[in-house]
């Protein structure tokens, strides 16, 4: 390729990647950690319009509820942790609901279908454990925040 072509395919991969999904939420974790919050927030909330799946989401809300928090916008952050925290309760009622789904079956002695049954209801656990956990300390964070235990 010749230097003159290659210059416009360098351009054109910046601009790409410049705009690929998740950057704004790497940005705006950056500019968290740097005590940098408002661009932290701008970042972040650009991140919140990318698309994603639900731990990117829960993930954008409680570091955008955490940038808002160290910024001095209480007003801001404690609805940006709520709606984190929503996202969890409602993964943690599908994995309930999953589980109960697993455990009917292994009673119900479908002998071949046992193992794999344990061991996604074991993932399950997993998860349901993780997530719980995050809640806990999203909890404790509005807790701080709003005063209310």
């Amino acid at each position: 390729m010749k230097k003159s072509c290659l210059m416009p395919a360098i351009l054109l991969a910046l601009i790409i990647t410049g705009c690929a999904p998740g950057t704004h939420h790497a940005r705006g974790r950056e500019y968290l950690q740097k005590n940098r919050y408002d661009r932290a927030i701008k970042e972040l909330e650009q991140a919140s319009n990318e698309k994603g799946d639900l731990y990117y989401y829960i993930d954008v809300y409680s570091l955008l509820g955490e940038a808002y928090a160290k910024n001095g916008q209480t007003n801001q952050a404690i609805p940006v942790y709520r709606n984190a925290l929503q996202m969890i309760h409602l993964r943690l009622r599908e994995i309930s609901s999953e589980r109960m789904d697993i455990r009917r079956e292994l009673n119900a002695g479908k002998k071949a279908k046992v193992r794999d049954g344990q061991q996604e209801d074991m993932q399950l656990g997993d998860e349901e454990w993780k997530l719980k956990e995050l809640a806990g300390g999203l909890k404790n964070k509005l807790s701080r925040l709003t005063g209310k235990p």
